[in-house]
């Protein structure tokens, strides 16, 4: 997370969300926070599928991971 400038609570921001990076199991996204053309801030997330009772990683299901790839290109 790369914090560049400030921002008023009564600001209008936009956030762009784009995939940047896929794994067997894990989304990579890159963000950024804009208020107008000022880059507010910026930041690279990873987030990791998992089953909902063991928390154990598990792939990516094949209908999601085409959406995906196709936002990634």
């Amino acid at each position: 997370l790369a914090y560049s400038e400030p921002c008023g609570l009564d600001a209008r921001i936009l956030i762009r969300t784009a995939v940047t990076g896929l794994g067997a199991s894990t989304i990579r996204f890159g963000q950024q926070a804009l208020r107008g053309a000022t880059l507010l801030a910026s930041a690279d997330i990873q987030v990791c599928t998992v089953h909902a009772l063991s928390f154990k990683p598990i792939r990516l299901s094949p209908s999601i991971r085409d959406l995906l790839e196709k936002a990634l290109h």
